[in-house]
């Protein structure tokens, strides 16, 4: 783009020297037909002294020439300008072309940077939201592991319950034994007192 302009600055600048030039060239022409003219008017009153001197008219005559030829020299010149602006416009053409093919991809590249802008905001939104699931996460998380806490406690409570119990169970069940085995060996005493009773009786 910067090279398209500078050639497009250089062909304006150049385009404005031609037509200073072709301005240039018209005041020439211009003044070169305020020649003619007067040169016509000379030559015709070299015509009304033709009779008179034969050499005046043959100056005349070249001066006439000499115009001539520098007016052709100027239509030429003239015709030479007037190509190189249709060429100077020629390039022109093709750099409107170039900065229309430019305007377009730039609105493409626009079109892309805000649909790039829109996903950027839908992302951005995507994150907060995933950010709030994860906050939500977390926090459940953190009330399961209170919730752990807590259910590991009460099961060291019933566990250690547990263990009393069944300290005390064993105790009960020893004092059980003892008390079973102390009523057996009362009851041997009773029966062996009845029999001596029944056997003093008789």
């Amino acid at each position: 783009v910067h090279d398209l302009q500078t050639k497009l600055s250089t062909a304006r600048e150049t385009i404005q020297q031609l037509k200073d030039q072709y301005n240039q060239s018209e005041a020439e022409r211009r003044h070169l037909d305020q020649q003619a003219a007067s040169y016509k008017l000379q030559i015709e009153e070299l015509r009304r002294q033709f009779d008179d001197t034969a050499t005046e008219r043959d100056r005349s005559k070249s001066a006439l020439a000499n115009s001539n030829n520098e007016r052709t020299n100027m239509e030429k010149l003239r015709i030479t300008l007037n190509a190189q602006i249709d060429a100077l416009r020629g390039d022109c053409d093709r750099l409107q072309q170039s900065n229309t093919e430019l305007q377009r991809q730039r609105d493409l590249l626009d079109e892309e940077k805000d649909d790039l802008q829109k996903d950027k905001i839908r992302q951005v939104k995507e994150n907060e939201r995933c950010m709030k699931v994860i906050e939500n996460l977390e926090n459940k998380i953190s009330q399961l592991k209170t919730d752990v806490t807590e259910l590991r406690e009460q099961y060291h409570k019933e566990k250690l319950t547990k263990d009393v119990l069944s300290q005390e169970k064993h105790v009960l069940s020893d004092a059980l034994s003892r008390s079973e085995s102390y009523r057996a060996e009362i009851e041997v005493d009773l029966s062996k007192e009845r029999s001596e009773s029944a056997t003093l009786r008789d």
